[in-house]
């Protein structure tokens, strides 16, 4: 584009920009950058010499998401074919509303694409755009097809995962993608719940229910009512409150604590757990009843270390993110880098990888590339945290073999090594294992383990 367009085109749009405090970018026919606002490059990281490279090499990952064949709808439909949003947008960058409209121009003499954007807060986020599921498209497609025929019954849903792996986001897109999206969406994680705690979390109190009750309180039932109410670490409800909560799967109906008045609301739950639910079963840690009851649906979520080919977009996704947060660049990962992220076993799965980048990514120089010596010396070594490499380890050499265990056995020496690591430090122990003090405290109990005995 010649300099006296740029001239022009920001003699006219910068005005406008700053008038309706919107950042701009104008795209061209052949998909280049032709003009970018103050405020843009500045939310985005670039500068004016991002003017004329083509839109996917700047803006991919900030305001894209490469999907551009989407945008030649925009230059071959009629200009009267405003305001249609997000042909390219990627949802989760830096939580921004995106609106695109094609506008003619006298100085160019061929249509423009001009988007602007506003960032939201996440209260105000479209239903559509607050989470989203970052991986490759071979498995994802049809995971997230089976995901979409979820949401839209009203049937229970049962997530199967290991911690970090992201059950919570996938609840919420369960949420969004249903007839009840416009309903609250309620998060009641029993992992930092006391067991006597459960059943008021759950179904609320009336004033005089018990010593300290001195008002009425709702529960996460009723406050999800016409919504959806996801529970965490289902496997952690006592026996008692199970049957409670099982009637009302049936009925959709319950009796707040200290109170005989049936309450029915329209309720649907998603429950998660990070064990094996046949292994609740055997245990008797959950009623078949309730688990056949909400296991109508199920949906099992891999963990990370087998699905390594995910690594590199999440990555970029959570460097993207940082970046934007931060409103600075960030450096790249090297290849050597990348190769001992897919080498380590993440036990913490996508949570850990996200704390990782983030943390890297805070100390680093980004004028250069994030190299191996700059990553944890757990990565460095490969170190495979508490989830053994039944492929390259056998059983002799490693004392954690898996195969080799009962379960029972297997999670008892996890859990000693840990506290023996944090010398009998509780909440040291729980962070090394991936779970809260308090789910700890019940597999001590269960497993009869004495906290003293790991003091040194």
């Amino acid at each position: 584009m010649a300099p006296q367009s740029k001239i022009n085109l920001n003699a006219i749009m910068e005005p406008i920009s700053k008038a309706t405090n919107s950042p701009m970018v104008l795209i061209d026919h052949l998909f280049r950058i032709a003009w970018i606002s103050d405020s843009a490059s500045q939310s985005l990281g670039l500068t004016t010499e991002s003017i004329g490279s083509l839109c996917p090499d700047s803006l991919e990952g900030k305001i894209c998401s490469g999907s551009c064949q989407k945008i030649s709808h925009f230059f071959s439909n009629p200009l009267s074919e405003r305001g249609i949003p997000q042909p390219c947008l990627e949802p989760t960058f830096g939580n921004i509303s995106i609106n695109t409209e094609r506008i003619s121009s006298d100085l160019s003499g061929y249509p423009l694409l001009l988007k602007s954007f506003q960032p939201l807060l996440h209260d105000s986020l479209p239903k559509n755009q607050q989470h989203t599921f970052v991986a490759s498209r071979d498995w994802a497609e049809p995971f997230l097809e089976k995901l979409t025929r979820i949401a839209k019954t009203e049937i229970p849903v049962l997530l199967i995962g290991e911690t970090g792996t992201g059950k919570e986001c996938l609840a919420r897109l369960i949420h969004e993608r249903s007839r009840r999206s416009h309903g609250p969406f309620v998060a009641l994680d029993l992992s930092v719940i006391p067991e006597t705690l459960v059943e008021d979390a759950l179904f609320g109190h009336q004033r005089g229910a018990f010593t300290g009750a001195v008002s009425s309180q709702s529960g996460r039932l009723s406050r999800a009512h016409g919504g959806t109410l996801f529970i965490d670490e289902i496997e952690n409800i006592p026996p008692a409150v199970q049957t409670r909560l099982l009637r009302f799967l049936e009925d959709g109906s319950f009796e707040p604590m200290g109170s005989n008045q049936s309450q029915a609301i329209s309720t649907r739950i998603i429950a998660a757990t990070n064990e094996d639910p046949e292994k609740l079963l055997r245990e008797g840690r959950m009623r078949p009843d309730l688990f056949y009851r909400l296991n109508g649906l199920s949906l099992q979520i891999p963990p990370l270390r087998k699905r390594t080919e995910d690594l590199p977009i999440l990555v970029e996704h959570f460097r993207s993110i940082f970046q934007k947060q931060n409103r600075s660049s960030s450096s790249s990962f090297s290849s050597e880098a990348m190769q001992a992220l897919s080498s380590y076993h993440f036990p913490g799965n996508i949570r850990e990888l996200k704390h990782l980048v983030e943390s890297v990514l805070a100390v680093s120089d980004p004028h250069r590339p994030i190299e191996l010596s700059d990553l944890p010396e757990s990565v460095q070594k490969g170190s495979t945290g508490f989830y053994p490499q039944t492929d390259k380890i056998h059983e002799e050499t490693h004392p954690y073999y898996e195969d080799s265990l009962d379960p029972e056995l297997f999670e008892r020496r996890r859990i000693e090594k840990a506290l023996r690591s944090s010398n009998g430090k509780i909440e040291a122990a729980a962070f090394i294992l991936g779970i809260s003090r308090i789910t700890l405290w019940r597999h001590m109990k269960r497993l009869n383990m004495k906290q003293n005995s790991f003091h040194f």
